[in-house]
């Protein structure tokens, strides 16, 4: 018998829409702003177990709304209170780039 290979599931949030819809769904009118707040990673893991042989393999969050565009940075599983250095090296490069980028069409 073959075990099929687990269906890899990769999330898009964007992040500030679902903090919006979710206060108004939830909370009164007048809130603390820290409620409504979404755990990108939990969702994730919700969504992954409704696909059959689902398996998380990433989320990613919207993370800078620029006034043309919306840039992806990485969300991942926190262990420590620091952010590792690699996360942070790797969204900094994702920005230089995306700067680079938009700075050459202008």
């Amino acid at each position: 018998m073959t075990v099929a290979a687990p269906r890899r599931v990769v999330v898009f949030l964007d992040y500030q829409n679902a903090y919006h819809r979710a206060r108004e769904a939830f909370c009164a009118r007048d809130a603390a702003a820290r409620e409504g707040q979404v755990d990108p990673l939990l969702l994730g893991r919700l969504l992954a177990d409704r696909v059959t042989g689902g398996l998380l393999s990433a989320v990613r969050v919207y993370h800078r709304v620029d006034a043309d565009a919306i840039v992806v940075a990485e969300v991942f599983a926190k262990k420590t209170q620091a952010t590792p250095r690699s996360v942070l090296d790797a969204c900094r490069h994702r920005f230089r780039v995306y700067d680079t980028i938009s700075a050459d069409k202008e």
